[in-house]
């Protein structure tokens, strides 16, 4: 019954007379809101779709509670969506913003709803068709590169554009610090010390997602269509070599193995290999992989803090979906992997 509870809790986040209210002013007409349901991923933020009079958009607010500083940040990812509406990069156009508290409790975002499949709900069955789904894995690295090759100068986006790596450590090293449940994690320490103690000099700067991956893209429900990128929330100026890594961290990775079930079509028949989304992506972009076996560390490094992050929150009932649950598992079996990589540096 308390999970179920929790199930439902997130329409009262949504505040439906005040959201109704403030979609009239903003949207600049009458209409009556109806709230469809939310999105069945997504382990962060609050992501509700509603109808207002014709219009299907999409709602996204932090989750409830004391928050991670630099967390759940609203505004950044209107910032991101805004910089590549009507480019390269397929993204939602956002219909609404509201930075006062007063309304929802926190600052939130209205944005179109795209028509689509996200996998980590599902597995297509058009994916299942080789030459598809090769031509998917081509569509995801081209917008990758074309994400990291948009030009960042003069677009008001927020980020530094030199120290991210360091800054990344530091970052999570602190995020870490905050996590209580982390200290069930044996030989994270290890890791940590190990990645703080190897971060490489900055070589290139370009926006960077921060959470690309096929749980936060929006795909055509029978094309190999990118039709959104997702989830912003960690977009800023970096690395792009660690943007990259990380997309393909979870690559090949089975039903038998820890990860993100959206990358279980990855050891689909037709699905290229790492090493082919490496070549074309160094063919579109010029940048090769080098000091891999730091960015392949960092990733699992970083990864097990923000999951243990949103595990810890769940603990304490504050998190935006009960599906986090399956981390009580699934990211002791990820630093496990980790360190035996650790092993071979």
């Amino acid at each position: 019954m308390a999970e179920a509870a929790r199930a439902q809790d997130w329409v009262r986040l949504l505040a439906p007379t005040r959201l109704e209210a403030f979609l009239r002013e903003a949207l600049g007409r009458m209409g009556s809101l109806v709230i469809e349901g939310r999105a069945p991923s997504g382990n962060s933020n609050v992501t509700a779709f509603i109808r207002f009079g014709d219009e299907r958009l999409v709602v996204r607010r932090p989750p409830e509670g004391e928050l991670l500083p630099t967390s759940h940040d609203m505004m950044r990812e209107v910032r991101f969506l805004d910089a590549f509406r009507d480019t390269a990069v397929p993204v939602a156009t956002v219909r609404a913003r509201c930075e006062d508290p007063a309304v929802l409790g926190a600052p939130f975002y209205v944005m179109e709803r795209k028509d689509g499949i996200v996998l980590q709900d599902g597995e297509p069955d058009h994916l299942r068709d080789p030459e598809v789904l090769g031509r998917l894995c081509d569509e995801t690295i081209d917008v990758l590169a074309n994400i990291h090759s948009a030009d960042w100068r003069d677009r008001g986006l927020p980020g530094r554009p030199t120290g991210y790596l360091a800054r990344q450590v530091a970052r999570w090293s602190s995020q870490l610090g905050l996590t209580p449940s982390a200290k069930r994690l044996m030989g994270l320490e290890r890791l940590t010390d190990w990645v703080t103690a190897h971060v490489p000099a900055d070589i290139e700067t370009s926006i960077v997602h921060g959470d690309y991956g096929f749980h936060n893209l929006i795909i055509g429900h029978d094309t190999p269509k990118v039709c959104a990128v997702l989830d912003w929330e960690m977009a800023t100026l970096g690395d792009p070599i660690a943007d990259l890594v990380w997309f393909l961290q979870g690559w090949g990775v089975d039903r038998n193995e820890s990860g993100n079930p959206a990358n279980y079509v990855t050891t689909w028949p037709g699905a290229r290999t790492r090493e082919q989304m490496l070549e074309r992506y160094s063919a579109r972009t010029g940048r090769l992989l080098k000091d891999e076996l730091f960015y392949r560390l960092f990733s699992f490094w970083k990864g097990i803090i923000v999951t243990e992050g949103l595990y810890s929150a769940y603990l304490d009932g504050r998190n935006a979906t009960p599906l986090v649950v399956r981390f009580e598992t699934q990211i002791p079996a990820r630093l496990k992997v980790a360190l035996a990589l650790l092993e071979t540096a």
